[in-house]
C-alpha cells in the first residue's frame, strides 16, 4: 500500500512538473511578445520620432551610451538643422548628421559651441517647434509659467524684446538653475537670476556659455523640463522595423 501510494504521488508530481514547464514555455512566449520599452521616455521623446526621421534604435543607443533625454532632443535637432542647411552637392542625411553631432559630444564640445560652427543658434532651434508660425505661444511656455516663477509679464517682455520661444525657455531654466545654485548668504532670486542671464544675453554670450559660466550642462536643463517642452502626452506606441537581432517589433515610449 505505501509502495502504490508513493507512486501515485510521484506520478502527481511529474504531471504538475510538465504543467509548470507548459506554462512556462507559453509565458516566456508571451514575453517575447510585448514591446519592448524605453524606460520612462518623456513624451518629447515620442514626439520626436513621430516628427523626425529620429529611430527608435537610435533613441535606445543613446540611452546605452548614457546620453541624457534633454541631450537625445538637442541633438536630435541640432541634426535635423544640419542636414536641411548643407549643400546640395554634399547633401548630409539626418543619420550622418546626428553621427557628427554626437562626435562631437564625444570630443567634450557642448551644444552651443556645435551649433556655432555650423552658423546656428540653439535656442532658434528650439523655438517654435510647437508653433510653426512662431506667433502662437508653444504648450511649454504655459507650463513654464504654471511650473516655475515665471511670469505671464516677463514672457511678453522678453518677446516685446524679439526674444524666441525657445531662447524663453532655456532663459527661464538657466535662471531657475542659477537662482538655486546661488550660495545662502548670497541668494538670488529668480528674477534676479533670470536678469543675469538675459543681460549676459545682450553682451552676445550663447547659453551654452552662459551654462558653463555657471558650471551648468544645457542638455540637462533642458532634460529637467522634459515634461514642459512637449505638455502632457498619453502614452504612445512608435512602429518600427525589427532591430538587428530581429526581435525588436515595437518600442513604447513612456512619458
Amino acid at each position: 500500500m505505501f509502495k502504490t501510494s508513493f507512486r501515485m504521488h510521484a506520478g502527481m508530481a511529474v504531471v504538475m512538473a510538465v504543467a509548470i514547464c507548459l506554462f512556462s514555455t507559453q509565458a516566456v512566449g508571451q514575453v517575447a511578445e510585448e514591446p519592448v520599452e524605453v524606460p520612462a521616455a518623456p513624451g518629447f521623446i515620442a514626439e520626436l520620432i513621430e516628427q523626425t526621421e529620429l529611430t527608435p534604435e537610435q533613441v535606445e543607443q543613446m540611452r546605452s551610451d548614457g546620453t541624457g533625454w534633454g541631450n537625445i532632443m538637442l541633438a536630435t535637432r541640432l541634426a535635423e538643422q544640419i542636414a536641411a542647411d548643407s549643400p546640395d552637392d554634399a547633401k548630409l542625411t539626418f543619420d550622418e548628421a546626428l553621427e557628427i553631432v554626437l562626435q562631437a559630444r564625444a570630443e567634450g564640445k557642448d551644444f552651443g559651441q556645435i551649433a556655432q560652427e555650423h552658423d546656428l543658434k540653439v535656442g532658434e532651434i528650439l523655438q517654435g517647434q510647437d508653433s510653426p508660425n512662431g506667433s502662437t505661444s508653444p504648450r511649454y511656455i504655459a507650463g513654464l509659467i504654471e511650473k516655475t516663477e515665471l511670469t505671464q509679464e516677463q514672457v511678453d517682455q522678453m518677446r516685446s524684446d524679439g526674444i524666441g520661444w525657445g531662447n524663453i525657455m532655456l532663459a527661464t531654466r538657466l535662471a531657475e538653475r542659477v537662482a538655486a545654485d546661488s550660495p545662502e548668504d548670497e541668494k538670488l532670486t529668480f528674477d534676479e537670476a533670470l536678469e543675469m542671464v538675459l543681460d549676459a544675453r545682450a553682451e552676445n554670450k550663447g547659453f551654452g556659455e552662459i551654462a558653463n559660466d555657471n558650471d551648468l550642462k544645457l542638455g540637462r536643463l533642458v532634460g529637467n523640463g522634459n515634461k514642459l517642452i512637449a505638455g502632457p502626452e498619453a502614452r504612445k506606441t512608435v512602429q518600427a522595423g525589427a532591430g538587428p537581432n530581429g526581435n525588436i517589433e515595437r518600442v513604447r515610449i513612456r512619458d
